[in-house]
């Protein structure tokens, strides 16, 4: 990946490369184009840096669910439930809508959610990725007519998808990085159930809503009159709290740490993207000068 030159726009980019937009990676892009967003690029015939960073979401949910099922997806499966929309607010990208309101995986229902979610500015935040041979979808953006049929040739495998339980379809769920790690997305075989990994992500958001400490009962109980007035040991043999507290500051050093490590890596990872840039300029340069 390289940050873009001055004279250069996401549908302008190299040859063989894409723009890869910052919402692209928070949906869980790690540098290779899903075989299901390829695949339907290749059969509308656009880039894949045309669709909302939803529609990318969408797509690699619809991957990952059936990877977990055994289910072979693909575009047939894929148009048979959804369709393309051009933007008018913003054109030049497509947005992946459901036809007659049955989805093959569960979005959160939030109006507009997913066609224009992310302020005004979100696709100006991106980077250029060389994409490796062979790929076959344009890597220039172009205007395409997407009002195709709906396409009865994956009806079998899309009334499957739809008879899975909603829990396991869900865009949060399939986008965890408990289900990401167990998906060809990320590089690993899904070998787990698909309900394990549901239990394994409902365990990792209950341990995210549990508080960061909390006082044991016996702390909690309501004392008499006479130990009210009593003070407070300092002593750290006699205070009960002094364990509590020594494991909090640890857990709050090793936390200011790797916030650290990670900031630092960043940073790292920012000046050489830049230097490269830098690079390159300086040796067109010279070879215009030779």
């Amino acid at each position: 990946m390289r940050i873009s030159l001055e004279f250069e726009c996401a549908p302008e980019g190299g040859p063989g490369e894409i723009a890869i937009f910052e919402e692209y990676l928070a949906a869980g892009f790690r540098g290779i184009v899903p075989s299901l967003v390829s695949e339907v690029s290749s059969f509308l015939g656009f880039c894949p840096s045309q669709r909302t960073p939803s529609s990318w979401k969408t797509l690699m949910s619809i991957q990952v669910l059936g990877e977990l099922c055994g289910l072979n997806t693909g575009v047939h499966k894929v148009l048979y439930s959804y369709y393309f929309a051009p933007l008018t607010i913003m054109p030049g990208f497509y947005h992946l809508q459901s036809r007659d309101g049955a989805p093959l995986v569960e979005e959160p229902s939030r109006g507009t959610w997913g066609s224009y979610p992310f302020g005004d500015n979100w696709t100006s935040r991106y980077v250029l990725m060389k994409i490796q041979e062979p790929f076959h979808y344009p890597t220039f953006w172009r205007i395409v007519d997407v009002s195709r049929p709906v396409s009865f040739l994956g009806e079998a495998v899309a009334k499957k998808m739809l008879a899975i339980p909603r829990r396991f379809r869900g865009v949060y769920f399939l986008m965890s990085k408990a289900v990401l790690h167990h998906s060809r997305l990320w590089g690993n075989i899904a070998r787990l159930l698909v309900s394990v990994l549901y239990d394994e992500y409902q365990q990792a958001g209950a341990r995210r809503r549990r508080p960061f400490y909390a006082p044991p009962p016996r702390l909690t109980r309501v004392t008499p009159p006479a130990a009210r007035t009593r003070p407070l040991p300092t002593a750290i043999g006699d205070s009960p709290l002094m364990g509590v507290r020594q494991r909090l500051l640890t857990e709050l050093f090793l936390l200011r740490n790797r916030a650290r490590d990670m900031a630092a890596q960043r940073d790292l990872l920012i000046w050489q993207v830049r230097a490269l840039a830098r690079w390159e300029l300086v040796k067109e340069w010279l070879e215009g000068r030779t």
